[in-house]
């Protein structure tokens, strides 16, 4: 430093170690942010699969009674799909299944097929298959955790034994 100021050369020497302190900087944060969103992705999905499983589990633990649940061939759909018979022949159905990326419900005769527009979106899921054995079903809901696919499963112990769809 001369006595009138900085010489150029200093001053661009600053400015080069500033701007590479800046770039570190939106380097860590830009890392930080794409590792957020990988975690939160994965924990969104995994949510929509816990809510999907409750809520299946309550509506067969509301019905679970003599044959009234069964496992049959998805009518909106490819897999499988949940009918839950109501408690006298005249009752409608309550059929659960997925399609489109999505978990419905449809109350239906059951001597009737029910259709997407009769049916309301419960939460989106990737896909959504059931086991039926003796010890109750075994539900699979499928989910996107960033770029892979995820899963979980439950076993719900059921009283009821339908005839349809024995696995």
């Amino acid at each position: 430093m001369n006595k009138r100021g900085f010489t150029l050369i200093e001053l661009l020497a600053v400015m080069a170690i500033l701007i590479l302190f800046g770039l570190l900087g939106y380097t860590l944060v830009q890392s930080s942010i794409n590792a957020y969103s990988r975690m939160t992705t994965g924990q969104e999905g995994a949510r929509k699969a816990r809510l999907a499983l409750d809520y299946i589990q309550s509506r067969i633990r509301q019905s679970d009674g003599s044959d009234r649940i069964n496992v049959i061939a998805n009518p909106v759909g490819d897999g499988d799909a949940l009918l839950i018979k109501g408690e006298s022949v005249d009752d409608d159905g309550l059929y659960i299944m997925a399609s489109d990326g999505m978990l419905y419900e449809c109350y239906a005769p059951t001597n009737q097929s029910p259709t997407l527009e009769l049916s309301q979106s419960v939460v989106a899921v990737e896909g959504f298959t059931i086991l039926k054995g003796d010890d109750g079903l075994t539900l699979r809901v499928t989910y996107q955790q960033g770029d892979d696919i995820g899963y979980l499963d439950r076993l719900i112990a059921i009283r009821s034994v339908g005839k349809e769809g024995k696995r």
